[in-house]
């Protein structure tokens, strides 16, 4: 089943006999600030504010469920299996649980120390300017210095290497580290202007706009700016209309410049026999995948390109992957730039004008956006390489060329075929795009205004987004993938048309209880259309109760239905979003408030 029938093979074992991996942190966390503001004294009403901060964090973690791998060789290179080294030895082949003994001669115990540190002074002015027919011209202006220091010191465990047959790797399985120092600091001057237009006009009770600017000298990129122009436009009493541009900058973390390269297992999930649905995860080599489906319009293709990637001629047509993992690295790159978004914003607010109780004290909004992020700083996701190497989409490798950008990003054993050294460092990549629709409706009553007895009051809040598109290149130029209404770990986000959390709140002095409902639409998986992730809704109710001017008390229940999270593959981390959905079910909780 090899090109050399007599040569080195690969075995895959899962230690499950040390548990599971786990990581225990700690944190010291502590931040100063102090302050002053004040007047301007004859500077028409000008005031100013300055402040300065320092916070510190130090974090230890220490990992636990790890193995290293050269006591582990020693097992097997022993005459007698490892018996002489610990009770029973080590016998790879089947199901053989270790010893204690043995358990506790490979097993690992790693701790890194991590500490971050950032510094912070800032001055603010604001005032008038002068007055024109609409109203006074007021203007603020702002100076700012920021700058964090990272250091990052993993466990001499996690720097080791060992080498077999030529080939080094970590000495920890399943980990490595390296050290990590950096710092950034950045300096930024801006300021901002609120125009009065019109006044008190037919239909125009107001119309002001807001431009501002910002310069920013980072250390790491140099100079950017950024700046916003708003107009709002109150055109009845309580309804105003509202809309602008802006261009933001966000400058790389420490993180993604200097992160160093260290090893990582992403999931690409296990393929589906090709005569159930068409899911498109796992090695798309396998033959049980939909990548090969029999008779599929580009099986063929795939196969060839399969070839071509060092899967051997003797198994291609018999070829498996069954792990839902492969082995690659992750880091930062000191070369990276600034993103930069350019959004458009439109929308209108209501403020209720009528005096009748039961309708005087609601409100709402709604607002339209469009967002396009230009060199969106991320990784291409190895299940993405695999999808687009394989074309997948159609348009990202439609000759199946091995040498196509997606295909580079990783490479296979020539004696196996199985998928090693995927890539997934940062790096500037193509265009992010997004659209959507955020509303926003506030009611409040007193039970005495329904005709009620006087039993408090009521207050509802509904606040929900609707995505209208959430498209990304994960090259510039390349083709944009749309994401909206899917899921899946290829980007890590979960990505429903609807999302909605509303409250219904009851208060009486010195009580109040609550409901909150959290919604979240249902989405499809990405890598598998067929497989839908329904809807989800949490229920919470919260209580406080008010004991003095100094005391008050509250207890709540989270995910009251003890709602599970949903299950699909390939998944983010322990098939499901952690991000997106509740994994702890229900739960309460209780508190006591304070104040001095």
């Amino acid at each position: 089943s090899r090109p050399n029938p007599a040569g080195g093979f690969r075995l895959d074992k899962r230690f499950n006999e040390l548990g599971p991996r786990r990581q225990s942190e700690d944190y010291n966390v502590y931040q100063i600030n102090t302050g002053i503001r004040g007047d301007l004294v004859g500077l028409r009403d000008w005031t100013y504010d300055a402040y300065v901060s320092y916070g510190r964090v130090n974090n230890g973690t220490v990992y636990t469920g790890y193995l290293a791998r050269s006591a582990l060789q020693r097992l097997l290179d022993a005459p007698d299996g490892g018996a002489s080294i610990c009770a029973g030895g080590f016998n790879p082949f089947g199901v053989n649980p270790l010893s204690a003994a043995c358990i506790a001669y490979v097993s690992r115990v790693a701790k890194n120390v991590t500490t971050n540190d950032q510094s912070v002074a800032e001055l603010n002015l604001q005032g008038g300017l002068f007055t024109l027919p609409a109203g006074e011209v007021r203007a603020a202006v702002g100076a700012a210095y920021r700058e964090q220091n990272y250091n990052f010191s993993p466990d001499n465990l996690l720097l080791s290497t060992f080498t077999l047959n030529g080939v080094t790797g970590p000495e920890l399985a399943g980990n490595s580290g390296l050290p990590l120092s950096g710092s950034d600091q950045v300096s930024e001057l801006y300021g901002e202007v609120l125009i009065p237009l019109l006044s008190n006009l037919p239909f125009v009770r107001s119309l002001e706009t807001n431009l501002g600017y910002r310069v920013s000298d980072y250390e790491t990129i140099g100079k950017v700016g950024s700046y916003k122009a708003d107009l709002s436009w109150e055109a009845l009493n309580g309804l105003r209309f509202r809309g602008g541009v802006q261009r933001a900058v966000r400058a790389p973390s420490i993180g993604e410049l200097f992160a160093a390269q260290n090893l990582s297992f992403p999931s690409i999930g296990v393929p589906i026999s090709s005569t159930g649905a068409r899911q498109f995860s796992g090695d798309p080599c396998d033959i049980r995948g939909a990548y090969r489906t029999p008779g599929g319009a580009n099986a063929n293709a795939v196969r060839t390109l399969c070839l071509a990637q060092n899967v051997p001629t003797q198994v291609i047509d018999s070829y498996t992957f069954s792990n839902s993992q492969v082995s690659g690295v992750t880091g930062g790159n000191p070369m990276l730039e600034e993103e930069t978004a350019d959004s458009f914003t439109v929308g209108a607010t209501w403020q209720s004008p009528f005096a009748a109780p039961w309708l005087s004290r609601a409100s709402g909004s709604i607002d339209y956006y469009d967002i396009t992020i230009e060199n969106v700083v991320g990784t291409v996701s190895t299940t993405e390489q695999l999808r687009r190497c394989y074309n997948q989409d159609g348009a990202s490798n439609p000759t199946y060329d091995p040498n196509n950008i997606f295909c580079r990003l990783f490479s296979r054993d020539p004696n196996s075929g199985q998928i090693t050294n995927t890539f997934e460092t940062n790096a500037n990549l193509g265009t992010l795009e997004t659209k959507g629709i955020d509303f926003q409706v506030d009611w409040r009553i007193d039970l005495v205004d329904l005709g009620a007895p006087d039993w408090g009051s009521l207050a509802l809040n509904v606040t929900g987004t609707k995505l209208l598109e959430w498209e990304r290149q994960d090259i510039p130029g390349g083709a944009f993938t749309d994401r909206k209404g899917t899921i899946s770990n290829s980007f890590g986000l979960t990505l429903p048309e609807w999302k909605v959390l509303s409250t219904l709140n009851w208060s009486q002095d010195p009580w109040n209880v609550g409901l909150r409902w959290r919604y979240q639409g249902s989405v499809e998986n990405f890598n598998n259309r067929s497989q839908v992730v329904d809807a989800i809704h949490y229920i919470d109710l919260n209580a406080g109760f008010k004991v003095n001017e100094v005391v008050s008390l509250r207890a709540g229940v989270n995910n009251l239905t003890d709602e599970q999270p949903p299950v699909y593959a390939p998944a983010i981390a322990a098939n499901t979003d952690p991000a997106s959905y509740d994994l702890i079910g229900r739960r309460y909780y209780l508190g006591l408030t304070a104040r001095f």
